[in-house]
């Protein structure tokens, strides 16, 4: 959708007066506002300033940025909490452009299980996410693509745990819209986690998370790919391709139904009267190898501290370790 220059300047104008954040709430609803502006002599724009923006930063030049948003604050104590979220985005730069940024609904049940659809955000294997470079394999540099997923809305503690075993878990979805080279493909995506502690200081966690691209078509394969039921549980239990259908190509025969990625994530955390903290790894994995740790130490390394008083100058500290050059050794 083209924008109005006019809009788009007045808007500029106002970004480089005054930037600004600006937050309402009303009964169940929570609107906001945001503007920024972004500056460059050169080329390319610098990395952090266009990192982790889900897609909506320019890579090059400079421009302004005008964020509309409309988001419920579901009653979590309720047996149905419906919710949902309306963002709007405008950027004017190298070109002038709007779109639907985040649209989603959902309702939770019982406090207990999520069911969600539409465009939204999400935030994986990261404790300070305003700090952290991310999820390893769940990138923060594009725009959210469309799924539907149902999960539970955080941890919940198991009933015969005595409060000390917490549970969360996700599947979902989804569709890849952009132009590529394959097209028309699936995202599969599921998790699980778990938490060991309850409201003791330290708290420990353990979690994988799947992704795989499946489905759709590509111009080296005269068929489209596997893409019925059958194909889905072979995508869910990351098993081989079916020898007899002449949609398999022969490397998902030999190997795997679809492109699979996964991660593990682990960590400890600590909670003190004035300030918490953590360490964590988010690992790598493709292939056996990789489940077999044979790549360790590849992975996303972390260590955090945020003080609970929020008039700090210093609220929050963050180290982040990224390696991946083992790859598994010279034989993978």
């Amino acid at each position: 959708m083209r924008a109005s220059p006019l809009l788009f300047f007045l808007v500029s104008v106002f970004i480089c007066c005054a930037p600004c954040s600006l937050s309402a709430r009303f009964p169940d609803l929570r609107w906001e506002v945001s503007s920024s502006a972004q500056f460059s002599s050169g080329e390319q724009v610098p990395f952090w300033l266009m990192s982790n923006r889900q897609g909506k930063v320019f890579h090059q030049g400079s421009a302004g940025n005008l964020s509309v948003g409309l988001y419920t604050e579901p009653d979590t104590a309720a047996r149905v909490a419906p919710e949902f979220g309306l963002e709007a985005f405008g950027r004017t730069g190298r070109s002038d452009d709007i779109w639907l940024h985040q649209a989603w609904g959902g309702v939770t049940l019982y406090g207990m299980v999520q069911v969600r659809a539409g465009l939204w955000h999400d935030v994986t294997g990261s404790r300070v996410p305003s700090l952290s470079s991310g999820s390893i394999i769940w990138s923060g540099n594009a725009r959210p693509m469309p799924r539907v997923a149902a999960g539970t809305p955080g941890y919940i503690t198991l009933p015969f745990g005595r409060d000390m075993i917490e549970l969360k878990g996700t599947i979902a979805h989804g569709w890849f819209m952009d132009d590529r080279f394959a097209s028309d493909l699936w995202l599969h995506h599921k998790n699980a986690f778990i938490r060991l502690g309850g409201d003791l200081p330290v708290n420990i966690y353990w979690g994988l998370n799947h992704f795989a691209q499946w489905g759709g078509s590509s111009p080296q394969h005269e068929l489209p790919y596997p893409s019925d039921f059958n194909a889905f549980l072979r995508v869910f239990f990351i098993r081989h391709a079916d020898e007899d259908d002449p949609a398999s190509p022969p490397g998902w025969v030999i190997n795997r139904i679809g492109n699979h990625l996964g991660s593990r994530n682990h960590g400890a955390d600590i909670t003190l009267n004035a300030l918490e903290g953590g360490i964590y790894l988010q690992d790598i994995m493709e292939d056996y190898s990789g489940w077999h740790r044979q790549n360790f130490p590849d992975g996303l390394w972390g260590a955090w501290l945020r003080f609970k008083e929020e008039n700090r100058a210093v609220q929050a500290l963050l180290y982040e370790y990224l390696q991946t050059t083992d790859q598994s050794g010279p034989t993978h």
